[in-house]
């Protein structure tokens, strides 16, 4: 009998370390495939936009599917950046030329102590433009060629805003968050008059 203890022991350990091998394996191979619709929602970084489709990032809108990290909840007629970097996470079709990003926004300003938002854009880690992002308007960045060349090329794009304040440091109000851009919406079209300067 004492030798049949550790056996089962053993044996048991074995069987829970399998166990718990396949539902991981079954979790990060099946995940989502079951449901396009849902799986779209969970891995947004896999959603494919068109060019001169505009994605809303108000109520109604369908800017979810490609929000990341760095995102407040959607409200009225658009959604405000939390903290100092947002980034969204997305597909485009291969482009022949480079692809202009054009964002309607505004930003969490002051008109004496932040007249502006500082914004620099980067696109899979390379810097692209940089943003004074004041009164509502449309802000745009040219993205190179090389990011929209091949089918289907991820795009991971960044908004870093060192200067982010909340609502109530500015006075304006008992809101706490670290706002820096209210985006309205987003499109991207190609861009063949920039190709001579990629």
């Amino acid at each position: 009998m004492r030798n049949v203890a550790p056996t089962t022991t053993k044996s048991f350990r074995s069987r829970g370390v399998l166990i718990i091998f396949c539902v991981v394996m079954f979790v990060v191979a099946g995940c989502g495939k079951d449901d396009p619709v849902k799986s779209s929602v969970a891995r947004p970084r896999l959603q494919i936009c068109d060019y001169g489709l505009v994605i809303f990032f108000g109520t109604g809108g369908d800017s979810e599917r490609i929000r990341l990290l760095g995102w407040a909840a959607t409200e009225g007629g658009y959604t405000w950046t939390d903290g100092i970097g947002a980034s969204l996470g997305l597909r485009l079709p291969a482009s022949e030329y480079p692809v202009r990003l054009s964002l309607k926004a505004a930003g969490m300003n002051d008109k004496v102590r932040l007249p502006f938002q500082p914004v620099d854009v980067a696109v899979n880690g390379e810097k692209i433009a940089s943003w004074q992002v004041a009164e509502e308007k449309t802000y745009t960045a040219i993205i190179p060629r090389r990011f929209v060349a091949a089918p289907e090329t991820f795009l991971l794009i960044d908004f870093y805003m060192p200067k982010v304040a909340s609502p109530a440091s500015l006075g304006h109000g008992p809101d706490s968050r670290r706002l820096g851009m209210r985006v309205v919406d987003l499109r991207f079209d190609k861009a063949p008059e920039a190709a001579a300067n990629q």
